[in-house]
């Protein structure tokens, strides 16, 4: 025997040369539960090298020997077995039991939990009660009897102790106590039965009385069951002990006497008479009195039969199939079956037709799947044929029409199959067409659509549908319209920002009338929507847009439609004030409200903060001022004016792009304020000219007029000198005054309110013109002036002189020229526009021969810095790759300076953003070459001089198409017509908001993708409807932004629609067969191990006689009943049985037993095997044979089951089950040095043996050892260059055990590692190794083993150097010497490294050579075999 390389065991192994094996459990016990006052054994076993140091623990203490605890350790080989014995267990000794095991390579624990139970008296938890037994019948007492340690149970009759005999069986058994006497006697075997339990706590009995015979009342002679011909007279017979009054039944119906049956009763005898049978008396009868009952199957077999019998029939497909028969009587009832399965009127393809004595099976159209077997059942009769459909090639059987269609619109070609999976190819002009957008396919079943969608003129032509040798065509036209044609469409998307308008332009090839639809809705002209023609351009504009104006737009031309999405974007924007409302003068009726509004652009809507007098007011508003801000507009209402209300009011809107300001000067409607003083400017004999400043406050009015009063120093009263005259002027002439008198002067000042206060009176003036020569007087000055560019400047003083003055002008102390006027003694100086030169200190000088007089004033050219641009680029929204580039011209003076900021922060030139800026010519611009979204933001130029600073801000939205949503897409929720769709939102918007998900589906066997639905953007999961049961589908989701749709997330897999809840599994066999009789029996079935997910509702059973094909339905359970009556039987015929499980969804697989159960032959369980013996024992095996048993119960048998047990236990443990065929069984495994019990039942259809065979107390034995090494020397002598023959002699000693053959393993002295070669038989002491290397030097081991294990290894002393001789040849094969290979260049064999538990899920192996390669393996086990991995 050679045995070829294979990885090592622990018994016949040569781990003791490996480098070492951490600790590792063989066995890792968990649980151990031992009754008080017993013996325990705690038994842990491993392997490790080198020997390790093993210590317990107890609840965290050292476990240490005393006079009832041992502490044991065994070794084999590498094996190590550690035992801590108690003795007299107590409660005391519960707790957690830790080892710890550990040597050089490692280290490992094990837990153990130990409970102690203490003894428990017995007791019956399940008692038999009181009997009367019929004579010669059978006493069976069942006893259930719990108790700790288990008890010794005995039986008594009258006091008197029972054994078991011939007639007397006694046993107990997980906790079941029996005793069963057989053919009792009622003198011998009546009386008091006692059961008595006893264990060393206590003892429990229990008492019934059983009687036998004399006053028991039963039936001697029961019901037969019969088979009768229709029309017979039937008499059912049975007899009595005793007279007795007895009640009939048919199934659970009672029968009472009438025209049908007659009820007879002559003493003892009983009788149940039918007269005349018919079909519907079949049926199970019964006879009953008290608890006794006798039935019986009563058949009446029909006297029809088949005059001529079904043929086969050959058809060919879609052609008509007809199967008949013809019966002997026009009555006759018969069934069809189809492969064995009833044909019933709901198979709506199949009618069932009777014509007098012929019987038809007729199949309208037949189809390939109606090809098989059919049989026609009458009674007990049947005949069969089989039906042959010939394949049709698919055909065309409705063509397509030719069709005429407008451009624009959908055409329709469509066909009709004679098959519903038929490929059709469609062509136009005899090119193939390609599924596209434009050219769709539908399949309803047989009917297959061409769709073309949007027709244009070429799509004009003829279209083919070609399927196998059948073909079709027809023409499409396509048509312009009356109306003419769209030269020119919308696009189909257009964007739109907030507040602006959108146009919308078509081009038309007629002058033809168009329709503009929003949606569904009609547009008609109005403010909002104007509609314009301009030649054949059509035109509308949708002023001001809004969200609410975001939708699809159409225009209508006849039957042609050309449509356009519109989406309004809100692009962020600094608010703007138009300047007329920047600085406003208001004023009000004391007492009044006032609103101050200020209309604005801006989004999002700005922050409104309102200040008075430059004190901030409170945001929420008073009663007396209310703040409101709207989308357009900016106000706050002033309730109830009072004079603390005027004043400056200044508000500031502000958003993240920008700030702008308003300001309102309030003021009260009221009469002026005084006006100046008036001074005299010219006086002369009768007259004195005046001048005096304006008044303050003009009270919300133009003055209308100045009244003039004097008087003289001499008297009191005033007098009005322009009664009849309105002066307008501040300069005035009073005249008619006396000379040399003295006057005083006012002035009042009047508005359309009333009129002012009086002027401070003048001082005195004497009307007398002077005498001399007055210098100039500078009566009122020049007033500073600041103003911008291309601007008008009056600069005006008022001097007095006389004579008149010459007036000269200066700038900068320099003359200048230019228009200039002196009237009413004011002097004027006008400069007609301003520009960068005019600024500078202007001076009026007053001269005369008197004197001279001067005065000067600034003028101050400056103007706040301004921008010219293109306001469509304030708001901007480009796509990715596109180019920005914003010019921008700057004016103001001087010359401002300028800057550029990004979301706030400042912003320089770069070679992305490039910025160019000429301050001296003021111009900059901003450009990005290629737009990433990362360039979205609010970019602010910034121009600043001494008048001040402006700021200009450009929104830029950099968007593209978003990405797809998030995966996965799940499904669940899965119905047979619907599925629940889930995902997570799109990570990217691409900088669009999302504006809704679109889900589309495909259908596995379809090409073409259909959209299911589109959801906002907040819906993330959707459940699809109105989808096919038994289809697979594909499905996938888009996310849709204003620029266009994602790419799609698309399920993992297709998914197959179903209910959530399967068929049921089959029911549990086999059949369990009780009260049997002639004619009928009991079947009993488990329920299925799974019901699908939907509980099991009912049942249905149906039976074949085994000579015959078709099946018939016995009938149907409704759950949980899972046993059936089964009557109508023929005595001795065999029948196979099938059982189906229903749920909500179907039927289940049937249970369905290959072996047939024959009628009138009653199963019981099979009597227990013959002559077990036990023909070998060794160390750990114990070898069983049997013979087959006395009966099989009326059934073959099924196999034979084999358990054991040890003698300290209780529990039986299965071993194995086995085939029929098999009476000789080795057991393996066993533990050594143990003592074991063995049984074996027999098992047929019912069940298994009622008792087993059972073996006496078998020892394990227990002198086997390995057997010593093998004899030296071990002679090793090269053979060629690369190969050596080696041999050795046989060990001494066998250990006590057969020798089974030898290990060799080898070494390359420049490796660490032995490597096993292989192995050879007990009868070779020689081999011959091959493929070596030449000049490398190996060190041999030989081990011997036997069944216990190997031998400590026999070793070649020095190391044996392969090289080739000088007498070279090859040697002939030699059959007392194997030859094995080996090869160094790299290992091939494996050695087995360590053995773990199969909780255990990590190794480490130290000590691996350095650069070396290694490989490992890892097996699994699972009943008692090997798996790789």
């Amino acid at each position: 025997m050679i045995a070829s390389r294979r990885s090592l065991s622990r018994e016949s192994s040569v781990c003791d040369i490996m480098e070492g094996i951490p600790p590792t459990f063989a066995n890792k016990p968990t649980v151990k539960t031992v009754e008080e006052g017993t013996q325990l054994e705690l038994d842990v076993r491993l392997v490790a090298i080198p020997e390790p140091e093993i210590i317990w623990r107890k609840d965290g203490q050292v476990v240490r020997e005393s006079p009832r605890i041992r502490l044991v350790k065994q070794k084999d080989v590498h094996a190590y077995r550690s035992i801590i014995i108690i003795k007299g267990a107590k409660k005391e000794d519960e707790g957690l039991y830790e080892i710890t095991v550990k040597n050089r390579e490692g280290e490992a624990k094990n837990h153990i939990t130990l409970r102690v139970t203490a003894p428990e008296v017995p007791e019956f938890e399940d008692r038999y009660p009181d009997q009367t037994v019929e004579s010669e019948g059978t006493i069976r007492l069942v006893a259930k009897i719990h108790g700790i340690p288990s008890p010794d149970v005995t039986w008594s009759r009258n006091g008197k102790k029972l054994k078991e005999g011939k007639n007397v069986v006694m046993t107990y058994q997980d906790e079941l106590a029996v005793l069963e006497i057989r053919n009792v006697q009622p003198k011998e075997d009546s009386g008091k039965y006692v059961c008595t339990a006893t264990n060393k706590v206590g003892k429990a009995s229990h008492t019934a009385n059983i009687t036998v015979g004399a006053e028991f009342v039963t039936f001697k002679r029961g019901l037969e069951s019969c088979i009768v011909d229709e029309g017979s007279e039937v008499v059912l017979e049975c007899r009595t002990s005793k007279e007795k009054p007895c009640k009939w039944f048919k199934g659970k119906t009672e029968i009472k006497k009438n025209e049908t049956f007659e009820i007879e009763q002559d003493g003892l005898t009983h009788r149940l008479i039918i007269h005349s049978a018919t079909l519907n008396d079949t049926g199970k009868y019964k006879c009953t009195f008290d608890d006794q009952t006798t039935f019986c199957n009563l058949t009446v077999r029909g006297l029809d039969d088949f005059v001529e019998r079904v043929q086969d029939v050959e058809v060919q497909e879609r052609e008509e199939a007809i199967l008949l028969v013809e019966v002997t009587s026009e009555k006759a009832t018969v069934t069809w079956h189809k492969d064995g399965e009833e044909i019933t009127e709901q198979h709506k393809r199949f009618t069932l037709v009777t014509e007098g004595k012929v019987r038809k099976l007729v199949i309208k159209e037949a189809t390939l799947s109606d090809e098989g077997e059919y049989t026609c059942a009458l009674g007990d009769h049947e005949c069969t044929a089989e039906l042959t459909v010939r394949e049709l090639p698919a055909e065309i059987v409705r063509k397509m029409k030719d069709q005429v269609v407008s451009k624009g619109n959908r055409a329709t070609m469509e066909v009709e199959l004679t098959k519903g999976d038929a490929v059709i190819t469609w062509f136009k002009e005899e090119k193939e067409i390609r599924f596209s957008d434009h050219y769709q396919l539908s399949i309803d079943g047989k009917v297959q659509r061409l769709m073309v969608y949007n027709c244009q003129l070429e799509d004009s032509g003829t279209y083919r549908a070609v399927v196998g040798k059948s073909e079709c065509s027809a023409t499409l036209k396509v048509e312009l319209q009356v109306e003419g044609d769209f030269s020119k469409g919308l696009p189909g998307q257009m964007d739109v920002n907030y507040k602006s308008d959108i146009t919308f332009t078509v081009e038309i090839t007629k002058d033809s009338e168009v329709k503009w639809f929003k949606g569904t809705e009609e547009l008609k002209p109005s403010d909002k929507y104007i509609i314009k023609k301009e030649g054949k351009k059509r035109i509308l504009i949708v002023k001001n847009c809004t969200q609410s104006d975001a939708a699809e737009y159409s225009c209508v031309l006849g039957n042609l439609k050309t449509s356009c999405k519109l989406n309004v974007i809100i692009m962020e924007t600094a608010p703007k004030i138009d300047k007329e409302y920047q600085k406003v003068e208001v004023v009000v009726t004391k007492g009044t409200d006032v609103t101050l509004k200020v209309p604005y652009t801006g989004t999002p809507i700005p922050t409104a903060t309102w200040s008075h007098k430059g004190q901030p007011l409170d945001k929420d508003g008073t009663r007396k001022m209310l703040p409101t801000i709207n989308e357009t507009e900016a106000y706050i209402t002033l309730k109830t004016v009072e004079e603390a209300d005027c004043g400056e009011y200044r508000l500031k809107l502000s958003n993240d792009c920008g700030t702008v300001h308003a300001e309102f000067i309030v003021k009260l409607l009221d009469k002026p304020s005084q006006p100046g003083t008036p001074e005299p400017m010219k006086v002369t004999n009768d007259s004195v000219t005046l001048h005096w400043t304006e008044p303050k406050e003009d009270g919300g009015r133009c003055i209308t007029n100045y009244i003039i009063e004097y008087k003289s120093t001499k008297k009191q009263k005033w007098v009005v000198f322009n009664k009849t005259v309105k002066i307008t002027e501040t300069t005035t002439t009073v005249t008619k005054l006396t000379k040399m008198e003295e006057y005083c002067f006012r002035v009042f000042a009047v508005n359309e309110i009333g009129t002012s206060e009086p002027s401070d009176v003048s001082k005195p003036v004497k009307v007398c013109e002077p005498k001399t020569a007055e210098p100039p007087v500078v009566k009122e000055e020049l007033t500073p002036v600041v103003t911008g560019l291309h601007q008008e400047v009056i600069l005006r003083c008022v001097v007095t002189a006389n004579p008149l003055p010459k007036i000269e002008w200066q700038k900068d102390g320099k003359p200048i020229t230019g228009i200039t006027s002196y009237e009413n003694f004011t002097a004027t100086f006008t400069i007609k526009e301003t520009n960068e030169s005019s600024g500078g200190m202007y001076s009026c000088r007053a001269s005369n021969e008197a004197g001279m007089a001067e005065c000067s004033a600034t003028v101050v050219i400056q103007e706040s810095p301004r921008f010219e641009f293109d306001e469509k680029q304030q708001v901007q929204r480009l796509r990715v790759d596109e180019k920005w580039h914003v010019p921008i011209q700057v004016i103001g003076h001087p010359q401002p300076t300028i800057k550029w900021n990004r979301n706030d922060q400042s912003l320089k030139s770069t070679s992305h953003v490039v910025i160019r800026t000429e301050e001296s010519e003021g111009s900059t611009d901003i450009a990005i070459h290629k737009l990433t979204l990362e360039d979205s933001a609010v970019y602010t130029v910034t121009a600043e001089n001494s008048a001040g600073k402006a700021q200009l801000s450009f929104n830029l939205r950099v968007v593209e198409r978003p990405d797809p949503p998030k995966g996965p897409l799940e499904t669940s929720d899965i119905t047979t017509s619907s599925l629940k769709l889930t995902w997570k939102p799109s990570p990217n918007d691409g900088g669009e908001k999302i504006t809704a998900y679109f889900i589309e589906k495909q259908e596995k066997t379809q090409k073409q993708w259909q959209k299911v639905a589109e959801v906002t953007p907040d819906v993330l999961s959707y459940m699809v409807q109105d989808l096919l049961e038994g289809h697979e589908y594909f499905f996938r989701v888009f996310a849709v932004n204003a620029i266009g749709v994602s790419d799609a997330l698309e399920a993992a897999e297709n998914i197959l629609l179903k209910s959530p809840f399967d068929k049921p599994g089959p029911p549990i066999g086999p059949f369990d067969v009780s009260d049997v009789t002639e004619s009928s029996m009991l079947l009993h079935w488990d329920e299925p191990d799974s019901d699908g997910g939907s509980p099991i509702t009912h049942y249905t059973i149906e039976k074949r006689e085994s000579t015959k094909k078709a099946w018939s339905k016995v009938g149907e359970t409704q759950a949980p009943v899972t046993e059936i009556d089964v009557t109508g039987l023929k005595k001795g015929t065999a029948y196979f049985f099938r059982v189906y499980a229903y749920n909500a969804v179907g039927q289940s697989p049937p249970l369905q037993p290959d072996e047939p159960i024959t009628a009138g032959k009653k199963i019981t369980p099979p009597s227990k095997p013959n002559n077990l013996q036990v023909i070998d024992i060794t160390t750990r095996t114990v070898t069983l044979a049997w013979a087959p048993p006395t009966s099989t119960g009326g059934a073959d048998l099924i196999g034979y089951v084999i358990e054991r047990r040890l003698t300290s236990e209780k529990r039986w443990e299965k071993v194995d089950s086995v085939d029929a065929s098999v009476t000789l069984y080795c057991v393996e495994n066993l533990r050594e040095k143990s003592e074991y019990e063995f049984r074996v039942f027999a098992e047929n259809p019912v069940g298994r043996s009622l008792e087993p065979a059972m073996t006496e107390q078998v020892r394990l034995k227990t002198h086997a050892t390995p057997p010593s090494p093998p004899t030296a020397p071990l002679e090793a002598r090269p053979t060629g260059p690369t190969s050596l023959m080696i041999e050795w002699g046989a060990p001494e000693s066998d250990g006590g055990a057969p020798l089974l053959g030898y290990i060799i393993a080898i070494r390359d002295i420049k490796r660490t590692m032995w490597i096993e070669v292989g192995q050879v038989g007990a009868n070779f002491t020689r081999l011959h190794i091959k493929e070596l290397q030449e000049e490398h030097e190996y060190h041999i081991r030989v081990f011997a083993r036997n069944e216990v294990g190997a031998s400590d290894p026999l070793e070649t002393e020095e190391p044996v150097k392969i090289i080739r001789p000088d007498d070279f040849t090859e040697l002939p094969e030699d059959d007392n010497a194997p030859s094995l290979s080996y090869s160094t260049t790299e290992t091939l064999s494996w050695m087995r490294e360590a053995g773990m538990d199969a909780d255990i899920y990590s190794y480490a192996r130290g000590r691996l050579l350095n650069r070396d390669e290694y490989f490992f393996k890892v097996w699994h086990r699972g009943m008692n075999k090997y798996s790789e991995k």
